[in-house]
């Protein structure tokens, strides 16, 4: 299995990212922005604009347009490791972590969404209350999550000048830093897990309420409404545990040979189609939550 002269990437590994770079991404990136920048002008209508719930919606709708505008210069990409272009390899290591940040801060959202839903159904007396400063809870969250992914990127440097070009490598390839191995565990845990148990306690908590409710025969026209928003983040929920879990397993298992920029073409396979599941929830699910509101 012979390198590519121009890339530095086994001919194998080159042909699977060729694939979803210049096939699967594009497709994906033209129907996310549509879906979104759809959802985001349904939500900013004047009788939507007031509606705290909606709030979280427009939130998820930018951030996960913002993810695929990142993604965007990927669909250009024909070297895929040693650059001849600076601004490619620039690219690759700083700004296409920003999708990575966008899509984390996203997560968080629908978890706040899901806590937001969940204070309705067991707390309704406190509700307002928490709703006071929820998003500026929110931004604080988000600054921690930019702060932890750009920290190893900032120490590494991770753009380096080789002999046939600019190597661009991402922080968790990099061998000169010992502490990298435990920090990408640290934001599998933080980034991935954390929010994904979130959401697992919340929409059994949701599940309980609801049924508690229906028991009860407690549903009013309002109710009814709070009653469709809970059955559509619990589906949103539940979709997006299933649809990270993979891509965490993978990337957990990921084994990096030193000095190599890609590993082999099964993984990268396999990496590729997982991350490509999540990117389908960010465009979907949306989508998703109005399809199951009639009141959208």
């Amino acid at each position: 299995m012979g390198e590519t002269a121009d890339s530095g990437v086994d001919n194998d590994v080159y042909k699977v990212l060729r694939g979803y770079y210049h096939v699967v991404y594009p497709i994906l990136i033209a129907v996310a922005l549509v879906t979104n920048l759809a959802c985001l002008l349904v939500t900013c209508r004047a009788k939507m604009r007031t509606l705290h719930v909606n709030k979280y919606i427009q939130m998820m709708s930018i951030l996960d347009g913002l993810v695929f505008i990142v993604l965007l210069p990927k669909c250009f990409d024909t070297e895929f490791c040693v650059y001849s272009s600076y601004g490619f390899a620039f690219y690759n290591t700083y700004i296409d972590s920003l999708g990575y940040i966008f899509n984390t801060c996203s997560r968080y959202t629908l978890v706040a969404l899901s806590l937001d839903r969940f204070m309705v159904v067991w707390c309704e007396s406190k509700y307002q209350t928490w709703t006071r400063g929820s998003m500026k809870r929110l931004l604080s969250i988000f600054i921690w999550i930019a702060i932890s992914y750009l920290v190893p990127i900032c120490v590494t440097h991770p753009v380096k000048a080789s002999e046939d070009g600019w190597l661009a490598q991402e922080f968790d390839k990099n061998h000169t830093h010992y502490w990298l191995g435990y920090y990408k565990y640290y934001l599998l845990v933080t980034m991935g897990m954390l929010p994904s148990a979130g959401l697992l306690t919340l929409t059994i908590g949701l599940v309980v309420g609801i049924i508690k409710k229906v028991v009860r025969n407690d549903l009013s026209n309002r109710q009814n409404t709070l009653y469709s928003q809970c059955i559509a983040v619990i589906v949103l929920s539940v979709s997006y545990v299933v649809a990270v879990i993979p891509y965490s397993i993978v990337i957990a298992n990921h084994n990096i040979k030193s000095g190599k920029c890609y590993s082999d073409a099964e993984t990268e396979n396999i990496s590729h189609l997982f991350l490509c599941l999540i990117l389908l929830w960010s465009t979907l699910n949306i989508v998703v939550f109005f399809l199951l509101n009639r009141d959208y």
